[in-house]
């Protein structure tokens, strides 16, 4: 798959515009959901920019969460290390079937705004889990 930012430097450089100044646009993109809904066509409700808005912030709740297991993981023993992996794949069975679940009653785009949303929600609670498994 092609990654997000060699598509921009590609499709910049077909239509004449340096790879420095397509790659710049990405480093433009809104860093909460908030002001990402807040801003362009996602502000005018074009479902796709919509879309692309949850997709970021469920990049950046992932690099979070990925973030802090290793982090809680460096500072176990073997067993409790093995216990948490074990425990983490159950919850991202559980919570992928969830949001499927709340996504297709909704059905549609909104459905795919109602799957990333509960993906994001149900991420930011696995983080405060993790840190609280820390202790």
């Amino acid at each position: 798959m092609v990654s997000k930012r060699l598509l921009v430097v590609l499709v910049g450089m077909l239509a004449g515009v340096s790879p420095a100044v397509a790659q710049g646009s990405l480093a433009t993109r809104p860093v909460s959901i908030e002001q990402c809904l807040d801003a362009g066509d996602a502000r005018m409700g074009v479902m796709r920019e919509i879309i692309e808005c949850y997709t970021d912030e469920l990049s950046r709740k992932d690099r979070v969460l990925n973030s802090t297991y290793r982090s809680v993981r460096a500072g176990l023993v073997s067993a409790k290390k093995q216990e948490l992996q074990s425990l983490e794949r159950r919850w991202l069975a559980l919570r992928d079937r969830k949001c499927k679940g709340e996504a297709d009653k909704e059905g549609g785009q909104d459905g795919t705004v109602v799957w990333y949303g509960c993906l994001i929600g149900e991420t930011d609670k696995r983080i405060e889990w993790l840190k609280g498994f820390a202790r």
